[in-house]
C-alpha cells in the first residue's frame, strides 16, 4: 500500500506540473527554434528578478503501466468539461491544455492514462473486496462522508511526497476540508470541476434600496456578510 500511496503522489504532483509547463509550447509542437539576432553582450543588471518558475521534485522514473482513474463525471452533463485526459487536439483550449498533459506525463513516466466511467460506490465495493482496480478516484462533495465512513480514504497529509502549499491545490479547500490535521479531500488543477461549478449570489439593488436594507458588499469587507444575514434579508 505504501507503493501504492508514493506513486499516487508523484503523478499527481506531475500531472498539475506538466499541465502547467505543457501551455508553454501548445499540443501542436515545439516553438519556433529559428535563429534570431541577438546582441553579443548583455548589460550587467542585478536589479533583474530571480527566477520564480515553480518546480516540482519529481523522479527520474519509468512506471510501465497503466495509471487507472475511476471519474463518475465522464458522462456528467453539467459542467463545461469534465476531461482529466485527452487523446486528440481539437482547437479548446481546455481541452489541447490537458492533451498537452496527458502526453508529457505518460512520456515521463512511461504510463497509460485510463479514464473508467465508475461511481464511488464502486470504488468502495472494489477496495472492501480486497481489489485494487483504480489509483485514484473523484467523488462529490456529497458523496465523500460515505467515502470515509467506508475507509478507503488516504490522508493527504500523511504522504510526504505530495506539497499542498503549492499554487495549484486550492488553499481554501485545504484549509475548510481539514478536520484537525487530516485532509481527505480537496481541490487542485487537476479537475476543474470544483470552479466549474461554482455558485453566485445576486441581489436587487431596486428591492434592497426599498426596504433599507444595507449594501452586501460594504458587509463583505469588514466579514460581517454570513448566512444568517443573507437568511434576514431574504425574509424581510
Amino acid at each position: 500500500m505504501k507503493t501504492l500511496k508514493s506513486t499516487l503522489a508523484v503523478l499527481l504532483s506531475a500531472m498539475m506540473l506538466l499541465g502547467a509547463v505543457a501551455c508553454s509550447n501548445g499540443p501542436e509542437g515545439p516553438a519556433d527554434t529559428t535563429p534570431t539576432a541577438v546582441a553579443t553582450t548583455a548589460p550587467s543588471d542585478s536589479s533583474a528578478p530571480e527566477d520564480t518558475k515553480l518546480t516540482a521534485n519529481l523522479p527520474d522514473i519509468k512506471y510501465n503501466k497503466d495509471f487507472t482513474i475511476a471519474s463518475g463525471y465522464v458522462t456528467d452533463t453539467k459542467y463545461t468539461s469534465t476531461l482529466i485526459t485527452s487523446s486528440e487536439v481539437t482547437g479548446d483550449l481546455i481541452n489541447d491544455a490537458i492533451y498537452s498533459r496527458t502526453v508529457n506525463m505518460e512520456e515521463k513516466f512511461g504510463i497509460k492514462m485510463v479514464v473508467l466511467d465508475v461511481a464511488y460506490t464502486q470504488i468502495i465495493n472494489s477496495y472492501k473486496g480486497g481489489d485494487r482496480p483504480y489509483d485514484i478516484g473523484t467523488a462529490t462533495l456529497s458523496e465523500m462522508i460515505n467515502v470515509l465512513k467506508s475507509g478507503v480514504a488516504v490522508n493527504l497529509n500523511d504522504v510526504s511526497t505530495i506539497d499542498l502549499t503549492k499554487p495549484w491545490w486550492d488553499q481554501n479547500a485545504n484549509d475548510k476540508f481539514a478536520v484537525k490535521d487530516k485532509l481527505y479531500y480537496t481541490f487542485s488543477d487537476f479537475f476543474i470541476t470544483g470552479i466549474d461549478n461554482t455558485r453566485a449570489c445576486f441581489f436587487n439593488k431596486d428591492m434592497l434600496k426599498d426596504l433599507n436594507l444595507t449594501n452586501p458588499y460594504d458587509l463583505v469587507e469588514p466579514g460581517k456578510w454570513t448566512v444568517d444575514v443573507m437568511r434576514e434579508m431574504c425574509v424581510s
